[in-house]
């Protein structure tokens, strides 16, 4: 099991979801990363340069995101400003809602986006 590999510290589940994000200025094609609120992200930490990371309430989701710096710039957005997400779906309308922008980070790699 990976868990028990040498060298894993620890294993989190995670989806991604293509998305369209609208900020003041311009809209941004990314790809979104969706974790459960247990997600450590103390792996991450090095790769914050402003903000938080998302908080969760006890119960539900949270609505926050956190973009990548360039995606941020590009936007013209700071942090705690509102963006429109819409989410790309096959064979459906998008489906959109507003999420407030809590922080930017340093893309882990190239590949990356959001």
């Amino acid at each position: 099991m990976l868990r028990h590999m040498d060298g894993v510290s620890t294993v989190q589940a995670y989806a991604t979801k293509n998305a369209i994000v609208r900020g003041k200025e311009g809209i941004e094609y990314i790809l979104l990363k969706g974790v459960e609120n247990d997600y450590d992200f103390g792996n991450l930490r090095d790769f914050l340069k402003n903000g938080r990371w998302p908080n969760f309430p006890d119960s539900g989701y949270s609505s926050e995101i956190a973009l990548s710096a360039y995606t941020a710039n590009e936007l013209k957005l700071k942090t705690g400003d509102k963006v429109l997400v819409y989410f790309i779906q096959t064979r459906e309308r998008p489906a959109c809602g507003l999420s407030p922008y809590r922080g930017s980070s340093r893309p882990a790699s190239r590949t990356t986006t959001g």
